[in-house]
């Protein structure tokens, strides 16, 4: 129980958060979100204090904390996760262009909610808030709700390795189907040649699948490719 009662409040404080980061969840509230006794929930966020997954504001309410979030996060379903960390990514995206011109050029919350597709202040703010702490951007002129930011150099930086690490991902994917195809290439005629013999080409296949296999090897030699050669005769393909 002690377990689940403080995933609980950990996800209380969570929604908490990105509905108004500020304000957080007294001790009052977390027992009757609960339902739990007052001495036991004590004890829950005694816990989740010493782990630094949640702390106290200024009037002493609970509101979670950056690695409150990350750790939360990790128990969430995938489709949202997904979701959340691309609106993080939208919004240092959104401020590449004006870091690009120049490092100290900003934002204003409303041409950025207007930008991303934000609509709820709080909510963006929050966001916003949690890129501050994790120091991918910096929040400037902050007023009664209105806000200027500026990407950071961190910020840019894991813009870059998130273009490295999708050429990785797109190089290693080449990589495999490209294995596939020629494992496929070598199977059918293995199989064509055992039970056709080695002039299977000319006796089984149609015209028409020989006219557009010329017509893809010659497309692919104009453009300079090295075509495989994998065909009876020593065709190149």
């Amino acid at each position: 129980m002690s377990l689940e009662a403080r995933q609980k409040i950990l996800g209380l404080l969570y929604e908490q958060w990105f509905k108004n980061y500020l304000v957080g969840l007294s001790l009052h509230r977390l027992v009757e979100l609960l339902g739990l006794e007052q001495n036991d929930v004590s004890q829950y966020v005694e816990i989740l204090q010493s782990m630094a997954l949640i702390q106290q504001n200024n009037i002493g309410w609970y509101i979670i904390t950056i690695n409150g979030i990350d750790t939360h996060e990790e128990n969430l379903p995938p489709s949202l996760i997904s979701h959340k960390k691309q609106e993080r990514k939208m919004i240092l995206e959104t401020l590449r262009p004006l870091y690009n011109l120049d490092i100290h050029n900003l934002m204003c919350n409303e041409e950025l909610a207007k930008l991303i597709g934000i609509n709820d202040p709080n909510y963006l703010l929050a966001v916003v808030r949690y890129l501050e702490n994790k120091e991918l951007i910096h929040l400037e002129k902050f007023t009664r709700g209105n806000f200027y930011i500026r990407l950071s150099a961190l910020g840019f930086q894991s813009l870059q390795d998130l273009t490295t690490d999708n050429a990785v991902v797109m190089s290693t994917a080449y990589r495999i189907l490209f294995s596939l195809e020629n494992r496929f290439r070598q199977f059918i005629e293995s199989r064509m040649r055992s039970k056709n013999g080695s002039e299977w080409w000319n006796k089984c296949i149609s015209h028409g699948i020989k006219r557009k296999v010329d017509q893809k090897r010659q497309d692919e030699l104009s453009l300079g490719w090295k075509v495989s050669t994998w065909l009876s005769g020593g065709q190149e393909f």
